[in-house]
């Protein structure tokens, strides 16, 4: 039985797999933004973050589309001369040749001709990049990808994550709890707090620093199961997982639900964080996509951004993602 919730929570979460962490490869990188910093916090496990989880809100509809806030303004970059990107496999642009890391900071201006001088070379000449990301990082593991990621005395600096999906996986029991899934966020949160301390050293970074984290998305587009005929789309593997949907689907996509709004939530509220929010972009373009009767159907775009193993972005799925984060730091 712990096989088969274990491939359940894979295969509806967008999770970055669990492989062996590749040793890390420093490049150069690009961009920043402001923080508040506030004091060092511990990273308790999930079970210790369940004590200060009051009960779930069952009623509520938890896998509603999480929203932006009002009267949303993108920040003011500044001068920035640094790039970070951390987090898992959809950081690191598994199964493809451009991650959306590599978009931000260079278009593929014959790919995406719409993005032809929006990437941080062309805003900001000279900015050097950092890319940390690997197959399989949890959130805990970002304060090992930053030890040896550069200084930046000369201006402002941009942090972009995606973690989240690994932490569900090291902890699929929670996705059918909710109190888990709400303390499991909570730990998630902590540990991006504790990563935020790392760029509050105003020794090594004396200016401000920018965050932009990714929430987790959904391959069934919030159905919680996908229409017949999605077996052709997908290597073995994947069949089998989507075979289990039935089982506990819908429970798996509300709960999920529960874990973005806490992401959600710890963004709005602290200053210098922003969230490309990929869960609710990606709806319409999971493995739903062809189906009419999901409620995010898109008709005027039915495609796939997803890849063939039920868990990572394709191309187009990874220029999205860098789309959302644009968007956030210099508005639609």
């Amino acid at each position: 039985m712990r096989f088969l919730l274990l491939i359940l929570g894979v295969c509806v979460v967008g999770f970055g797999c669990s492989d062996p962490a590749p040793q890390l490869d420093g490049s150069t990188v690009a961009d920043s933004r402001s923080l508040d910093a506030s004091a060092a916090l511990d990273q308790p496990t999930a079970d210790a973050a369940a004590a200060d989880f009051q009960g779930a809100d069952q009623s509520a509809d938890q896998s509603a589309d999480l929203g932006p806030p009002d009267a949303y303004s993108p920040p003011t970059l500044g001068k920035l001369t640094l790039h970070i990107n951390l987090g898992d496999s959809i950081a690191a642009g598994y199964g493809v040749q451009e991650s959306f890391a590599d978009l931000l900071v260079k278009n593929n201006d014959s790919a995406y001709p719409a993005f032809i001088k929006k990437d941080l070379n062309t805003l900001f000449p000279g900015i050097k990049s950092y890319d940390a990301a690997y197959q399989g990082a949890s959130s805990g593991e970002m304060k090992w990808q930053v030890q040896n990621a550069p200084t930046n005395l000369t201006g402002n600096t941009l942090v972009t994550f995606s973690v989240g999906g690994n932490d569900l996986l090291n902890n699929y029991e929670a996705l059918l709890d909710p109190q888990k899934v709400k303390a499991q966020a909570l730990s998630t949160i902590n540990n991006i707090k504790g990563l935020m301390q790392h760029f509050a050293d105003p020794k090594s970074y004396p200016n401000k620093t920018f965050f932009v984290m990714l929430n987790v998305y959904d391959p069934t587009d919030n159905m919680g199961s996908v229409p017949p005929g999605t077996s052709s789309l997908v290597i073995n593997e994947c069949q089998v997982i989507l075979a289990f949907l039935p089982l506990a689907g819908a429970m798996v996509v509300q709960h999920l639900g529960i874990f973005n709004q806490e992401l959600q939530s710890f963004a709005f509220a602290t200053p210098g964080v922003n969230l490309a929010d990929i869960h609710l972009r990606f709806l319409g373009h999971g493995y739903n996509f062809n189906n009419a009767a999901c409620p995010s159907h898109n008709p005027g775009d039915p495609t796939l951004w997803f890849s063939d193993d039920c868990i990572h972005p394709n191309q187009r799925g990874q220029h999205e993602i860098r789309a959302a984060v644009w968007e956030q730091l210099f508005g639609p």
